[in-house]
């Protein structure tokens, strides 16, 4: 078993990884981490906090959200979790689906406010 492959079994177990400070940690379940998946842990440790720096964007190989990319302007990219909801809402593929995103604002003032003003 490779580093992602033990994060994707750990994840689908209900257990959620993170690096901090360059130390491994974790919750889920009671249970789950066993002492043969920490030994398989401890041997791929720094591939598991390669691939979690990665995934958070903090790691070695993250990309730089500072540095500019013209050259990629207008390359497409991922939607994020958001984008992704109010595209699939919009869809008729869910039983609440079908409606696109919509907000409401109310706004008060004081009765003496001139609202020609």
């Amino acid at each position: 078993m490779n580093a992602q492959q033990l994060i994707d079994d750990l994840n689908a177990r209900g257990v959620r990884l993170w690096a901090e400070e360059g130390r491994i940690r974790f919750r889920g379940p009671r249970g789950v981490i066993d002492d043969d998946r920490r030994e398989l842990i401890r041997r791929h440790r720094d591939e598991v906090l390669a691939i979690l720096g990665r995934q958070d964007g903090t790691g070695p190989g993250a990309p730089d959200p500072g540095a500019a990319d013209p050259a990629a302007a207008h390359a497409p990219f991922p939607l994020t979790a958001v984008q992704t909801a109010y595209l699939l809402g919009r869809t008729d593929a869910y039983p609440y689906g079908g409606v696109a995103c919509s907000a409401d604002l109310d706004l008060s003032w004081p009765a003496s406010t001139d609202p020609a003003r």
